[in-house]
């Protein structure tokens, strides 16, 4: 296995791979993606596909210039619950469906990841919505079968996870309420030093 500094280097050294896993940071899936297909690279593409919609356009036409495998992984497909909603939807049991209400719920246990990783959700270049939301998009297109939606209204706001200007900035012990605080966790390095995650 090869570590490179940066994702063009892998392009500009014509490494040969079978398939490429584009896990960076949103934002950088376009510059990654579209001169991997352009060199007929197969790849896995983590969601969401792009952070605009200039980029999802040039990762398509890269596409459409050379059709490789290319795949979005959206897991939540293949968990037992979904599937079985899937072939309800599909057997017709549950008659015509006129309306969606879907819910993503922000704890501190699953999604406060999101708002602690890298930037945080006030400089991210991407949405809580497209971050975390595209799963509830995909399952209701792929329980759909395509049908398109009539209408589509969102509400959210950012009414918990607010910046507090007493406190640090990122996660550490030095944090006052690091003892008590549900999203503060310590990891130790091969160090030995712990740190916050």
């Amino acid at each position: 296995c090869r570590t490179l500094e940066r994702g063009e280097d892998f392009f500009d050294q014509c490494l040969e791979v079978d398939g490429i896993w584009v896990i960076s940071q949103e934002k950088t899936h376009a510059q990654l993606a579209v001169p991997a297909l352009e060199r007929g690279i197969p790849m896995i593409l983590e969601k969401p596909l792009a952070t605009s919609i200039r980029d999802a356009y040039r990762i398509c036409e890269a596409f459409d210039r050379n059709p490789v495998p290319l795949v979005v992984p959206h897991s939540l497909r293949y968990l037992a619950s979904y599937r079985k909603a899937k072939e309800l939807v599909d057997s017709g049991v549950l008659g015509r469906i006129l309306h969606i209400h879907a819910i993503e719920q922000v704890d501190d246990h699953h999604t406060v990841d999101y708002y602690r990783r890298g930037s945080n959700m006030y400089r991210s270049n991407t949405t809580a919505l497209l971050a975390k939301s595209s799963h509830d998009i995909d399952l209701i297109n792929w329980m759909m079968g395509g049908v398109r939606a009539q209408s589509v209204a969102s509400f959210g706001g950012a009414d918990y996870f607010k910046p507090r200007p007493d406190l640090p900035e990122s996660c550490s012990d030095a944090c006052p309420e690091a003892a008590d605080c549900p999203f503060f966790g310590m990891v130790e390095g091969t160090d030995g030093v712990a740190r916050g995650k």
